[in-house]
């Protein structure tokens, strides 16, 4: 099982900002910059090939939202981040997006 369905299951802990039926939102614990969250289907995707487009569309409805909800609460952007493929970058095989709310002057 993976590091994601480990956390899904409740088997590792982490900071949960949102959880809806097919999807998580949860703290980065990089801590690499504040608000650094990663979201991610429920169930097991590898990436973005893999994905169904019902879970990839669920998925980015949920980015738009949590987006949304960001520049409503004080944040003037954000950054959406996603790699695909170990050559691409991606450490963990279950596909994730980095969502990163910033503020002008934050680097």
């Amino acid at each position: 099982m993976c590091l994601f369905c480990q956390i899904i299951a409740h088997q590792i802990p982490s900071y949960k900002i949102w959880e809806g039926e097919t999807t998580l939102i949860i703290l980065d614990n990089a801590q690499d910059m504040n608000y650094h969250m990663l979201i991610m289907p429920k169930k097991h995707v590898t990436n973005i090939m893999a994905c169904d487009q019902e879970t990839l569309s669920h998925l980015i409805k949920v980015i738009q939202m949590i987006s949304n909800h960001c520049i409503d609460h004080g944040f003037t952007g954000v950054n959406i981040l996603n790699a695909n493929g170990k050559a691409a970058g991606q450490l963990i095989q279950h596909l994730h997006f980095h969502l990163l709310a910033r503020k002008n002057g934050w680097y």
